[in-house]
């Protein structure tokens, strides 16, 4: 995704561009209760999630309210807030891949009233949408020649480029369970 489609899919969200610095640009984000976010760099969204306290027998169960289907757990309260940071940012990935907006977060007096959270504990986790850019990155690896020949042979057959190829394969293998 380029930079220009996140910035049309943050201002659809409600953000706004507040000023630009050569590549960095600056958004905020005014919610109902009048609170700004973001700072130079950064455009984070701040989503409250609903948590179902853990036992010694339970893991800590975390639920995104504002993004169905968005769920997550830890064995511990601190590896329940990091486990649901890195499944609303796999969330908003998959969003951002389908070409959808990002849901305005709501605030947790909205949420803490229905009936299904009664009982759970809240808290917000903040999340920078800007680690989810597609910008490339030029990076320095060591391969044997034998491989690094038979990579480009592969790349060239598929009609990639040695970079997309990798890219690729990385991805896919990361997709697979471990």
């Amino acid at each position: 995704m380029r930079s220009r489609e996140l910035i049309k899919l943050l201002q659809a969200d409600g953000w706004r561009l507040q000023r630009t610095r050569g590549s960095r640009h600056q958004f905020v984000h005014s919610d109902e209760a009048g609170h700004r976010y973001g700072s130079a760099g950064s455009q984070f969204m701040r989503y409250p999630i609903a948590i179902e306290t853990g036992d010694a027998k339970h893991a800590y169960g975390v639920v995104v309210p504002d993004l169905p289907g968005c769920f997550s757990a830890g064995d511990t309260l601190d590896q329940a807030l990091t486990n649901a940071r890195e499944a609303i940012l796999l969330h908003l990935e998959g969003l951002l891949d389908d070409g959808l907006a990002f849901p305005k977060p709501s605030t947790i007096e909205q949420l803490r009233s229905k009936r299904s959270y009664r009982g759970w504990t809240w808290a917000i986790v903040d999340v920078d949408v800007s680690e989810l850019g597609d910008k490339a990155a030029r990076v320095n690896i060591t391969l044997p020649q034998r491989i690094l020949r038979a990579v480009d042979a592969y790349a060239r057959k598929q009609g990639e480029t040695r970079s997309g190829f990798l890219a690729r394969a990385a991805l896919d293998a990361m997709r697979k369970p471990a």
